[in-house]
Parts: structure tokens; C-alpha cells; sequence
């Protein structure tokens, strides 16, 4: 099963080379990120940012840095190295103690592409606690470890599969959108409507149901409920 990000990841390339800037901007495009360039300012903070590739040359930059560290929430960022990494930190005093991740130069794209998924999965609970994916091949979702899908209605997590009824899943589906926060059981009414018309009472019993069935997966996911405020998916392990 191949996924892509439901919303591209966020990278921004400062880089003193322009053609390097424009060969990482083609690359990343292709493998479906959104590539930003430094010195077009298209970017506020770094609240959509993912990460940011950073060249060792620009990295001492005065100016640079106080960009980066005037950011309100810093992504990993990605050091490109044309020489050992402990001498670039020494030539860049303290302004390079927030970097972690590197990659010497020259580098196969292969070996970015590879350098990419392993910050991915390091700093995935940072970047994005709750990652929507879709599939390539078929009608389906995820969110995190959970697999959701539309053409066969049933959810997945590793092996264990659950079939879900439409009124079930498509409650779901909205839950999934909304984690960590209470949906009362009248919205939730309203938001299916385009899709299942239930009344109130048949949106609580469907979403006890849902709850009931999804208690296979409850060391991951579970529906909380609360008096006057409605239900709420929650991801454990996720604050």
C-alpha cells in the first residue's frame, strides 16, 4: 500500500546556491512536498513549516539564524554539511546549537529522500501529531496508524480489521477530523446530513455502537463522552 501526505509537508530550502535551491525545489516537488524558497518570503513563521534544509555557508549568517530562532515553534532542521559537522558548529559559534539533523555534500537524492523519512518518523509527534495520509491505489485514509476504508467499509491497524456499517464509519470519519475535541451529537447530525440523514437518537446509538466496535483498537484510539459537551476521539499517546 503506497501513501501520500493528505496535505504536503511544508519544507523551506535556504541555500546559497541557486541552482542547488532550483534542483531541490524540482526533487522535493516531485516526491510531493511543497518547497519554499528562502529569498521569496513566501512564509510567515514556521507554524507551517516542516522543515527547513539549511545550507552550512548560509548557516553562518547572522541574520539567518535570527530568522530561525525568531520562529514561535522551530521544525527540525536539516544542516547540509560541505565539511565535518563539528567543525561547521565551531566556525558558527553557538548559532548552530539547534540543528540535529545533517548530511554531508554531495549527497545522492536517494540518500535525502532516505535522510527525509527517518526525520519524518523521528519528529512526527512535533511536526504533526495527527498525519492524514491517502492511498495511491485505493478509496482510503489514514490517520496515524489507523487504516479507514471507504470502498470496503472497515478501519485497519497492523493485521486487525474491523467492519464498520456506513452510518458507523461516516461518523468516523468526522470524529477523525476532529481529535480531541467534543462533537455534540446535533452537529454531528448536521455534518452527515449531505451524506445519511439519522436523527439525534440514532447518531448517539451509532456512535455507541462505533464505540464498541472499535474497542479492538482501544490501546490506540477511544471515543470519550462528556455530559453537555458531546464525544471525542482520542489518540493516545498524543497530547
Amino acid at each position: 500500500m503506497e501513501w501520500m501526505d493528505f496535505v504536503p509537508k511544508q519544507i523551506l530550502v535556504i541555500h546559497h546556491n541557486p541552482m542547488m535551491i532550483s534542483l531541490l525545489q524540482f526533487g522535493l516537488s516531485k516526491q510531493g512536498y511543497h518547497v519554499k524558497n528562502f529569498e521569496d518570503r513566501h512564509y510567515t513563521d514556521s507554524s507551517h513549516l516542516d522543515l527547513i534544509i539549511l545550507d552550512s555557508k548560509r548557516a553562518k549568517e547572522r541574520d539567518i539564524l535570527l530568522t530561525i530562532q525568531s520562529f514561535r515553534h522551530t521544525p527540525p532542521i536539516l544542516l547540509l554539511a560541505e565539511t565535518p559537522v563539528d567543525d561547521e558548529r565551531n566556525e558558527a559559534g553557538e548559532g548552530l546549537d539547534f540543528v540535529k539533523e545533517n548530511l554531508n555534500v554531495p549527497f545522492e537524492f536517494e540518500e535525502l529522500n532516505l535522510k527525509l523519512k527517518l526525520i519524518w518518523a523521528k519528529y512526527r509527534m512535533k511536526i504533526r501529531p495527527y498525519d492524514w495520509q491517502v492511498s495511491v491505489q485505493h478509496k482510503a485514509f489514514k490517520l496515524n496508524e489507523i487504516e479507514i476504508y471507504l470502498d470496503c467499509m472497515e478501519i485497519r491497524l497492523g493485521h486487525v480489521r474491523q467492519a464498520l456499517r456506513k452510518a458507523e464509519i461516516y461518523l468516523l470519519m468526522q470524529l477523525l477530523q476532529r481529535p480531541e475535541q467534543y462533537t455534540s451529537a446535533e452537529q454531528l447530525k448536521l455534518l452527515l446530513a449531505k451524506d445519511i440523514v439519522l436523527d439525534r437518537r440514532r447518531v448517539e446509538y451509532y456512535v455507541n455502537e462505533l464505540r464498541r466496535k472499535i474497542e479492538i483498537f482501544d490501546d490506540l484510539i477511544h471515543i470519550q463522552t462528556k455530559r453537555n459537551f458531546g464525544y471525542c476521539l482520542q489518540f493516545k499517546g498524543v497530547s
